[in-house]
């Protein structure tokens, strides 16, 4: 059967319409898209550092030492704090004298100068040194400062009459007995365990510290 030309033309149409996905009311969806986070690593926790402790400064003059000394700075007899009981003399011959029936504690202090005869600043700390203890009767030593500035001896001469002889260093410079810059020689303080008699007849000075000495017949008053 025969078809109009009008008819052949719509016909056309619609298929080219078709053909090309024309209106036919239905839009593809766009394509789905899946977005991987990558993993992220841990913050690293840096340590905290810890402050730097400074050193103390010093407040005393500046150095460096060139005078240093030691000298008793307490003495405990029978537990019972008593003046130093010296005996001084002549020619700057001094010892510290100590009963050789009881038994005794004593402290020693450490003073260092500068070329000013101020006290300095030092490098430290003290070094001291038992140079001798003929009769053994040194017990016990230890310091009682930081820098051993302050330095304890313990002794017990149980009758026994001796000598002890200390010294001490600082900053590479020997001690003094005493005071330096005076008329002393280099070398090591004594201490002389005696009978309270030999103590009373020739131990006639009380050292009260810094050069300064007590006693009615003490040579060593101004």
């Amino acid at each position: 059967m025969r078809q109009s030309g009008r008819s052949l033309g719509t016909l056309a149409l619609i298929t080219m319409l078709a053909g090309c996905g024309g209106d036919n009311g239905i839009t593809p969806p766009p394509p789905t898209t899946t977005t991987t986070l990558a993993t992220q690593p841990p913050p690293t926790t840096t340590p905290s550092t810890p402050p730097t402790t400074l050193p103390a400064q010093c407040t005393f003059a500046p150095g460096p030492v060139t005078r240093f000394a030691i000298s008793p700075r307490e003495l405990r007899t029978d537990g019972e704090q008593i003046g130093i009981p010296v005996r001084a003399r002549p020619n700057w011959d001094e010892v510290v004298c100590i009963d050789k029936d009881k038994s005794h504690r004593i402290d020693f202090n450490a003073n260092q100068r500068n070329a000013d005869g101020r006290e300095s600043c030092y490098e430290g700390p003290v070094t001291w040194r038992v140079v001798e203890d003929s009769d053994g009767i040194i017990t016990d030593q230890s310091s009682r400062h930081p820098d051993n500035f302050i330095w304890r001896i313990n002794m017990e001469p149980r009758g026994r009459s001796g000598q002890v002889q200390l010294s001490a260093t600082l900053d590479g410079l020997t001690s003094y007995p005493w005071q330096s810059g005076s008329g002393y020689r280099q070398e090591p303080l004594r201490i002389v365990s005696m009978s309270k008699n030999e103590m009373e007849r020739d131990c006639l000075c009380i050292y009260r510290g810094n050069g300064v000495y007590e006693g009615a017949r003490c040579s060593k008053l101004p």
